[in-house]
């Protein structure tokens, strides 16, 4: 039973890293077709286009997310038992400050791994 919890909160994650990158290349894609609009025609440029590896990636960090998020949850559950509101303000408060800085961290290495920078991992936490 566990599995298909796991299993579920894994392919929950892909999909929302997916999506949300997705999103993202969407935006900055319209963005950057707006600026090109207003830049001289005589230079060349080659427009840029989605980028499916990146996406790959992000479904990938997702699938390593997942894993660590679960068991916080668990934690923070076993932390602050009940499901009243002010209960979940006060996890939402702690989740908030408690992982957010080691999320951003996490996702900082992730992607830099992804792409292949190995050598980029240090000066980047700096």
């Amino acid at each position: 039973m566990i599995f298909l919890v796991v299993g579920g909160n894994v392919l929950a994650s892909v999909l929302l890293m997916v999506i949300a990158d997705a999103t993202a290349q969407h935006v900055e894609l319209r963005v950057t077709a707006k600026e090109e609009d207003y830049e001289d025609e005589e230079e060349n440029h080659q427009r840029p286009t989605y980028d499916y590896e990146r996406t790959y990636r992000m479904g990938v960090i997702g699938v390593f997310s997942a894993h660590y998020l679960f068991g916080w949850y668990h934690i923070l559950d076993w932390a602050i038992p009940g499901r009243s509101f002010p209960t979940v303000i006060k996890k939402a408060v702690v989740d908030n400050f408690a992982t957010i800085p080691y999320s951003i961290i996490l996702l900082a290495i992730n992607s830099i791994l992804a792409e292949g920078n190995t050598h980029k991992v240090v000066p980047t936490i700096r």
